[in-house]
């Protein structure tokens, strides 16, 4: 889009509706082959592609599949879940590991935060404060009689031209000056357009839907438990559909997309009154018809112009094998973002018609979405088989292409394009418009992912799994353990075979209460009950059997926590150890919330170069305020100027600390500086305001406070007001007599007796023994 350009106007937005509400068509090329035959070729290359690479990494999805399940609970074989509270095993501790570890690594929310590129704007100052001075003070030393010289020279007088070095230091002194002005005047817009953007930014992160803070935290627990999460910048222009797994909103343009796609479906076949459809068809019409009516009627309609993020899963990005590190995709040629879709959804999206085309149908299973090769056209042709068809899904892949630097939107089964190939949008350094996040980075020149040594690092719940398992056998064990302690009895076969036998085993295998009398019908006089049942022998419980101590303490190990984590401190544990284990906590987690600010300072960065690429001034000033600065030219420019990262602290991270300690110690001299300098303190208070994190607005605490009269003089005979005095600093005896006659006549002044220069020598005691 072109900078100038603006967004899709009401009145383009009313014959857009317009039209889709009157004929409800949508192109349908894909009903055949492309009559360029090179064209089909490339699409059914790009398909084959994106499912030799998602068959190449299915061992390392799989993997992903089951720690996701792991996580949720699903920890054994063939688990049983009954309401009768029937189930194996689970000492849940990964649960709990998983939340912990979130928890400290996201405790904050990441803030954008602008900062000025380190650059020489001044071309004639030397950036010292004496040079500014000194030009200052030249100016104006030499501006009276420059002054003088022009008023005698415009009344015809003659006038004496200055010397030329004088010329030449003036021509100078302005000079930098002049550049000064500039340079400062620059940096200052600057600074405006960087707190626009600032600001600008932060607004569209908590316009996100779903909630911006809600999934960033999510996408933290998705690396822990899925290895990796991805983050997919778009923007979408007025009147825009983008596809997107996660974000939710429903706009006016969606609304208008899902009207077009249904009106289509039920031009094509007929179908009876009571379908559904009709209904959910009538309402959308009633909305969109009622947003048309609120614009014509000045009313203000909601534009849907803006950043949208889409937070992708663990498996819905497929990545060249021939990738070397999957943080910034290192020697990857082609990513696809693979994404399922329903037929209606597909259609609403892009503005085709996928009946007849050859789609391929996806089914969920449990190893994912996978497809068992039936197309579209095995469905029926009536209403009810058409609708069930536009409630499958198929697969759609966004495949960025970094050889061509385009972007190919195909389906699969499908033997052209959904939309036509563009360049990769939007058009940032950064050629990939998917940040992946992940921790315990590592590189690998070959992915083999049946043995999962590839780009995919194993998530902190695969490190967990095997001490898990142990923790839930033994649990199990245990279990059996005492099942198979409970009292039991062995007896002789043939002494209760009969049914007085059958009896006597009844009463004493039965319920019973204290001291009650049981009558053994089949046992003779003179045999001993011990004779014919005893007791079964227990098996003694060794407690070191079934200690899983050493598994909870490798998993804690493994995720970088300590047993004082959880409450549960060692009897032998000393406080030193636990400072130590703390420690290497701390750098380890901080190496995570480095991995966490590099991710969200780039998507700052990414968001910063497109909307100053691509929102009009006009929309700047809407969201952020009148006060708004925007460059209308030379945005490229401005944009390299200004660079973003996530403020320090925002994160989490433990350097608070330090910059409170580093402004307690220089501030003081800075307040002194700005004293000398006569400067107002007011931006050390602000970078006080900052650094403490503290909520506070000191611009409208400065402009509520009154500016209060200094005190009167106090009045009254001791305390009439008083002339200045003057401090004189001289020898009497100095001067000349003339002026000796007059400090005696105007200030009273009189020579010094010679004692008096005597006691300030030697002093008093001296002075006295000299006199005697």
């Amino acid at each position: 889009m072109n900078m100038a350009e603006q967004p899709m106007g009401l009145v383009d937005r009313v014959k857009s509706a317009g039209s889709v509400l009157l004929t409800g068509k949508l192109p349908n090329p894909l009903a055949g082959e492309p009559a360029d035959r090179s064209r089909a070729a490339q699409v059914k290359e790009l398909n084959d592609w994106c499912l030799n690479e998602r068959a190449f990494w299915k061992p390392v999805f799989d993997r992903v599949r089951q720690e996701q399940k792991f996580a949720a609970g699903k920890q054994w074989h063939g688990q049983r879940f009954t309401t009768e509270g029937d189930e194996d095993y689970i000492g849940d501790m990964c649960q709990q590991m998983v939340n912990r570890k979130t928890a400290s690594l996201y405790s904050k929310n990441p803030l954008p935060e602008a900062i000025l590129r380190d650059r020489m704007v001044f071309t004639v100052w030397d950036g010292t404060q004496t040079t500014l001075d000194n030009c200052q003070a030249l100016i104006a030393q030499v501006a009276p009689q420059a002054l003088a010289a022009h008023t005698a020279e415009a009344q015809g007088q003659p006038v004496d031209q200055p010397p030329p070095q004088m010329v030449a230091d003036m021509q100078k002194a302005q000079q930098i000056l002049s550049d000064y002005q500039r340079g400062m005047q620059a940096k200052k817009l600057l600074e405006r357009v960087a707190e626009t953007g600032e600001k600008l930014i932060r607004q569209q992160w908590d316009a996100q839907e779903p909630d911006f803070l809600v999934m960033a935290k999510q996408a933290v627990t998705r690396i822990i438990t899925s290895r990796v999460a991805y983050i997919k910048v778009m923007y979408k222009r007025d009147l825009e559909v983008v596809p997107a797994d996660a974000a939710n909103t429903m706009d006016f343009a969606d609304k208008l997309a899902t009207l077009s796609a249904r009106l289509k479906a039920l031009s094509s076949e007929t179908f009876p009154d009571d379908d559904q459809r009709h209904a959910e068809i009538q309402q959308l019409q009633a909305s969109i018809q009622q947003e048309m009516a609120d614009g014509q009627n000045g009313a203000e309609v909601a534009g849907n112009e803006g950043i949208v993020l889409d937070w992708l899963a663990a498996t819905s990005v497929i990545v060249d094998r021939r990738c070397t590190c999957l943080k910034e995709f290192v020697k990857a040629k082609r990513i696809a973002h693979e994404m399922i879709m329903t037929v209606e959804e597909c259609e609403a999206t892009y503005g085709v018609s996928l009946r007849d085309s050859g789609a391929k149908l996806y089914a969920a299973t449990g190893d994912g979405w996978q497809t068992d090769d039936r197309s579209d056209a095995q469905n029926a042709t009536t209403g009810e088989a058409d609708a069930r068809f536009a409630r499958q899904k198929v697969c759609v892949w966004e495949i960025q292409d970094k050889g061509t630097g385009m972007t190919y939107t195909v389906c699969d089964g499908v033997k052209d394009f959904l939309k036509e190939p563009e360049d990769n949008y939007p058009k940032v350094n950064r050629f990939w418009t998917i940040i992946p996040i992940t921790f315990n980075t590592q590189e690998i020149e070959i992915n083999d992912p049946e043995n999962d040594a590839t780009i995919f690092p194993r998530s902190d719940v695969r490190l967990m799994m095997p001490m898990q398992l142990n923790v839930n056998t033994a649990g199990q064990e245990k279990r059996k353990h005492r099942a198979a302690n409970r009292p039991a009895w062995v007896g002789v076969k043939s002494k209760f075979v009969s049914t007085a036998g059958q009896n006597d085993l009844e009463k004493l295998s039965k319920p019973r209460n204290a001291h009650d009398v049981l009558m053994l019908e089949n046992l003779q006089p003179g045999e001993r009950i011990p004779d014919f049942i005893q007791p079964l022998p227990k098996q003694v419980m060794d407690p070191a059997l079934y200690d899983t101590s050493q598994d909870s303490q490798a998993m804690m190990l493994a995720t970088g926590q300590q047993p004082s984590d959880i409450g549960a401190q060692r009897p032998d544990e000393k406080a030193t150890g636990q400072n130590i284990a703390a420690q290497a906590r701390a750098a380890s987690e901080a190496s995570n919330i480095d991995d966490l600010n590099f991710a969200f300072g780039t998507l700052a960065q990414m968001n910063w170069k497109i909307l100053v690429q691509e929102m009009p001034s006009g929309t700047v000033q809407k969201l952020v305020g009148a006060g708004a600065v925007w460059p209308e030219l030379n945005r490229e420019q401005v944009a390299r100027s200004i660079f973003f990262k996530i403020e320090a602290g925002s994160m989490g991270r433990p350097n608070q600390a330090a910059e409170i300690q580093k402004l307690q110690v220089l501030g003081p001299q800075i307040l002194d500086m700005f004293k000398l300098l006569g400067r107002s303190p007011e931006p050390l208070l602000k970078l006080f305001l900052k650094v403490y994190d503290a909520n506070i607005d000191l611009d409208s605490l400065l402009a509520e406070a009154q500016v209060q009269a200094p005190p009167p003089a106090p009045t009254g005979a001791d305390n009439a007001p008083k002339p200045p005095s003057l401090s004189l600093s001289m020898n009497f005896k100095d001067l000349p007599p003339e002026e000796q006659d007059q400090a005696v006549k105007f200030f009273g002044m009189t020579p010094a007796d010679p004692q008096s220069r005597i006691l300030q020598k030697v002093g008093h005691g001296v002075a006295a023994a000299q006199a005697g």
